[in-house]
């Protein structure tokens, strides 16, 4: 199976197996789904023209930017926790208009990721940890608050 180098028309680069083969800046796709997401992962991602990959290697670049999806989905949350606090209060109205504004959502659909931020970073801390470094969906982090909701921080711990 070939693959090409990241988008250059140049000579594609061998892979065998699951295992890729260096390519000419020295950057894999074994590495990149490995690496720890954030901005320097977003950035080399971001650089990588699908076009120029063969399908194992566009599988690789959608799995890792759904590694990258992952990790801003959970520094935005950490936002909307702060920003919420921790406890609703008399004055949360406000406060889901606000971030309702900010993301360009109903106050429901607010209301929604302000809970989910609560749960995040109230009793599910561990669901917010994995959820950070991409080990998580976003739909299975979802499905784990909906599944903890109304239980006790010891149960859903």
């Amino acid at each position: 199976m070939a693959l090409a180098p990241w988008g250059v028309a140049e000579e594609p680069v061998a892979a065998s197996g699951d295992v890729f083969d260096v390519a000419p800046d020295g950057v894999t796709l074994e590495w990149l789904l490995e690496m720890e997401p954030g901005p320097q992962a977003m950035a080399v991602l971001n650089g990588i023209d699908p076009k120029g990959l063969d399908q194992a290697g566009r599988l690789a670049l959608i799995s890792a930017l759904d590694k990258q999806n992952s990790w801003v989905v959970a520094r935005s949350q950490s936002v909307i926790a702060v920003a919420a606090g921790d406890e609703p209060a008399n004055s949360d109205d406000w406060v889901r208009d606000d971030i309702a504004l900010a993301l360009k959502l109903s106050g429901r659909a607010a209301q929604q990721r302000i809970h989910v931020a609560r749960m995040l970073s109230g009793s599910l801390p561990g669901t917010h940890r994995l959820l950070e470094s991409g080990q998580l969906s976003v739909r299975h982090t979802l499905a784990i608050v909906e599944l903890c909701a109304g239980v006790s921080d010891s149960l859903a711990a």
